[in-house]
C-alpha cells in the first residue's frame, strides 16, 4: 500500500501515443498503462493532481479523459459515453529554454477522480489539436503527455 500523498507519474510514450498528423480539432485516442500502486483492484483509481505536455510544436492543445477505451465510439447513446474530463492548453501556455528546443506546458492544482471503469489498468486520454496549424505526424510532431496521479 503506498502512502497518502503518493504521486506517482504515467506518461505516454512519444513512439506510439499521438504520432500521427492531426487537422484542425481533430484528435488521437491512447490507451497508456497505468503504473503499479494505481489503485489495486484493477480499476486505476486515483487523483489526477498535475499534468505536463512536452511537445515538438507550438499549438494549442486539449487533453480529454475517458473512463473507458470505447471513447466516443458509443456517442449514439449519451449514457454510454465515458466522458471524465478535459484540459486546454493555449500556444502561449508554453514555454522554451532560451528560445530553442521543446515547448513545454505545465498546468497544477488539480483534483480530478479518475477511475478505470473497463478494468485494463490503463489510463483513457485523447490529445486534441485545438490550432489553426496540424500537428505533425512522427518526428517533428512528438508529443508527450505526463499525468501525477494520486492513489485513492
Amino acid at each position: 500500500m503506498l502512502a497518502s500523498g503518493t504521486v506517482l507519474h504515467v506518461r505516454s510514450d512519444k513512439d506510439t501515443h499521438f504520432v500521427g498528423s492531426l487537422a484542425t480539432n481533430a484528435g488521437e485516442s491512447a490507451n497508456i498503462v497505468l503504473p503499479a500502486g494505481v489503485g489495486g483492484d484493477g480499476r486505476g483509481r486515483c487523483r489526477m493532481r498535475a499534468m505536463t505536455i512536452v511537445s515538438d510544436q507550438n499549438l494549442a492543445w486539449e487533453i480529454l479523459l475517458f473512463a473507458k477505451d470505447t471513447f466516443l465510439t458509443l456517442a449514439a447513446d449519451l449514457d454510454l459515453v465515458p466522458f471524465v474530463a478535459r484540459w486546454s492548453f493555449t500556444a502561449a501556455d508554453a514555454i522554451q529554454v532560451a528560445g530553442t528546443g521543446p515547448y513545454l506546458y505545465y498546468i497544477d492544482g488539480n483534483d480530478q477522480h479518475y477511475e478505470d471503469m473497463d478494468d485494463t489498468g490503463e489510463l483513457h486520454a485523447v490529445l486534441v489539436n485545438r490550432s489553426v496549424t496540424a500537428k505533425n505526424a512522427g518526428a517533428t510532431g512528438e508529443v508527450v503527455v505526463d499525468f501525477s496521479l494520486e492513489p485513492a
